[in-house]
This record gives structure tokens, sequence and C-alpha cells, in this order.
């Protein structure tokens, strides 16, 4: 009778410590996994610091560009403004008459 109380205790240790092993490595399993997301985040994050620091740098050199067409542009402007300044500018257009049809004119 002795053995079979101690078959069972043995048996129930046995099953216990058979979940300890399974959570345990269920813990290490999820541990191992969460490492692995968090590597390819920061692989990720570390991508799209070197997107936008390119960015950046792109976006600098185009208003720096925009900055300077901006310039020429102006002082383009202001050099045939003063040619003009002296210029009496008159307008040789031909603007057609138009005429009314007699049905549109109102009576009187």
């Amino acid at each position: 009778m002795k053995e079979t109380g101690f078959v069972c205790r043995r048996q129930a240790m046995i099953e216990r410590r058979s979940g300890f092993v399974c959570r345990r490595q269920g813990m290490i399993e999820s541990l191992v996994y969460s490492y692995d997301v968090y590597k390819d985040l920061l692989d990720k994050q570390q991508k799209g610091m070197e997107f936008y620091e390119k960015l950046g740098a792109s976006v600098t050199a185009l208003l720096e560009r925009t900055r300077r067409l901006c310039k020429t542009q102006q002082e383009e402007r202001k050099i045939i403004s003063e040619k003009m300044k002296g210029e009496l500018v008159t307008c040789h257009c031909h603007i057609p008459q138009v005429k009314r049809h007699p049905h549109n004119e109102t009576k009187r």
C-alpha cells in the first residue's frame, strides 16, 4: 500500500514538474518572440530615420534652389520695371464694335 501512495505522489510530482516545464518553455518562447519583434522594430526605426534624414537634405536643397530662383526673377522684374519706367506704353489693339441686333433693341 505504501508503494501505491508513493507512486501516486511521484506521479503527481512529475505532472506538476511537467506543468512547470511547459509554462517555463512557453515563457521563454514568448520572450524570444518579443525580442525578435523588438529587434525588427529597431531596424525599421533606423531605416525610417535614414529616410527622413535624406528627405530633409533634399528638401533643404530644393528650398535653396527655389530661393535663388525667386531672387533671380525678382532682379529680372526690377530691371524690366526700370527699363519701362520712362517709356509710355500704348496699346494699338483694335477692339471691334459690337453690332446690335434689331431684335435685341429695347423699345423706348
